[in-house]
């Protein structure tokens, strides 16, 4: 029974399905300690970003930002303007946005979410970015992961776990039913005093949500509560719900990266690289091979790619 929910976690860690995740992305292939050391959880430390635990920045993840944009003019920062063309110009990049307006500059950084430029970096680019991009780009897998909000009349499970570890003997075969035996729900009200839970849905259970309604998702999670915990009528006690939509939503189309079956490391390299002899560099999560799929990542980005920016403007 553990082995299997084991896998699961790994689903939920990684946004992708235990069937198309790498080994890799357990254990390293010559490290026997960290294989032996699966035998017990105590000991087993391979997952993680760092070491220690997770936190949760109460004021939002912009209070991250903030100190990053107090150092820039904010007349240089433009909200609301759709990029549809990225123009290798020689001696400088114009970027054009959908409402007219055009930007040009010495060197661009991309930070444009791997699902979209899974979508359209072929179109977006001119000239086409290098074959070895393209490769890199089709290459990476970017996650599947809903968060389903389910706020209640009162409190029906247990108050103290934060992170509740669920699992069903009997699953439904139909369409519009949570797919396995397993699910995790971040309990609210152990956290915050609030009656809700928040059940993750990631790898194939993420796949399983795409496009489906608000009514069916909500309606499938609360299905799987009272099979698991033995409940019934627990939709009358829901006051409302939300569930996130990154992966429909055209400006993300996903969550976070990770490897998947064929991805090396050398795609990662690709995707990191500049194109247009150092004009157009590229950032973001996905360009980190060490801590894919984090915030961290996404900031250890930035950081190298503004000293490649500076690299390539001192030697203009």
């Amino acid at each position: 029974l553990l082995v299997p929910f084991y896998l699961f976690l790994l689903e939920n860690w990684n946004g992708i399905s235990i069937t198309a995740m790498q080994l890799s992305l357990v254990v390293s292939p010559n490290d026997n300690d960290a294989i032996s050391s699966m035998v017990t959880d105590e000991e087993y430390k391979c997952e993680g970003d760092f070491e220690g635990p997770h936190c949760k920045i109460s004021t939002g993840m912009a209070t991250i930002l903030k100190p990053l944009i107090d150092k820039v003019d904010r007349q240089n920062i433009r909200l609301n303007e759709q990029v549809i063309s990225i123009v290798d110009r020689q001696t400088h990049v114009q970027v054009v946005s959908a409402s007219g307006t055009i930007v040009e500059a010495k060197c661009c950084v991309s930070t444009i979410p791997l699902g979209c430029l899974q979508a359209s970096a072929d179109s977006l680019f001119h000239p086409k970015l290098s074959l070895e991009k393209m490769d890199a780009i089709d290459s990476i897998w970017t996650g599947s992961y809903k968060k389903v909000f389910l706020t209640f009349q009162k409190v029906f499970w247990p108050t103290k776990p934060p992170l509740i570890g669920l699992v069903r003997g009997k699953v439904n075969p139909s369409s519009k039913s949570i797919p396995g035996h397993y699910l995790l729900v971040n309990n609210l009200w152990a956290k915050s005093g609030v009656a809700s839970l928040e059940a993750i849905l990631c790898g194939d259970l993420g796949v399983w949500a795409f496009k489906k309604s608000d009514e069916t998702i909500q309606h499938a999670v609360i299905e799987f509560l009272e099979s698991a915990m033995g409940l019934s009528n627990v939709i009358d006690l829901l006051v409302s719900g939300q569930v996130s939509r990154w992966e429909e939503d055209e400006f993300s189309r996903g969550t976070y990266s990770t490897y998947r079956l064929g991805t090396m490391d050398q795609h990662v390299d690709a995707l990191r690289a500049a194109e247009w002899d150092g004009r157009l560099v590229f950032a973001g999560e996905p360009t980190e091979s060490e801590h894919m799929g984090s915030v961290h990542a996404a900031l250890l980005s930035g950081k190298r790619a503004a000293n490649e920016v500076l690299d390539f403007l001192s030697n203009v």
